[in-house]
């Protein structure tokens, strides 16, 4: 961990016998692992707040993508309407084009019945010519 082997493990360990005494030496020793669960804990601690700050910081970019859409959306509204607008004028415009097409597609259908009846007038005509000059069909 800080580069200390065995050897150097040992000599820590008997300056602290020698200087604390055989008495005292256990109670140093909990007191020294308890100082580096504690150490540890807070880098844990201090760990966790930076995950969540980092985590909040990613939740307060979405809101604000969120929000920067939301304030986004009258003005595409606007256009929308402004285009719905001109949907409807265009649709205006169609239905007199359609209504013009109705028109003639309805002075076609009189054109084609007109001569309809004309053929069938012929048609008439020629069965009189045919039954007063004596010949039948």
């Amino acid at each position: 961990m800080f580069g200390i082997g065995m050897p150097e493990l040992i000599l820590i360990f008997l300056i602290a016998l020698i200087v604390v005494g055989p008495s005292k030496l256990p109670d140093l020793a909990r007191a020294l692992g308890k100082g580096i669960a504690e150490f540890r804990r807070a880098a844990n601690e201090i760990k966790e707040n930076l995950d969540l700050d980092d985590t909040l910081g990613d939740i307060k970019k979405e809101v604000k993508e969120v929000h920067d859409a939301i304030v986004d959306v009258p003005v595409e509204h606007e256009t929308t309407t402004a285009g719905q607008k001109d949907i409807k004028k265009d649709a205006k415009e169609n239905n007199t084009d359609e209504e013009a097409f109705e028109s003639e597609e309805e002075s076609e259908d009189a054109k084609i019945e007109s001569m309809k009846d004309a053929s069938e007038d012929e048609n008439k005509g020629n069965e009189e010519i045919q039954e007063e000059s004596g010949t039948e069909k």
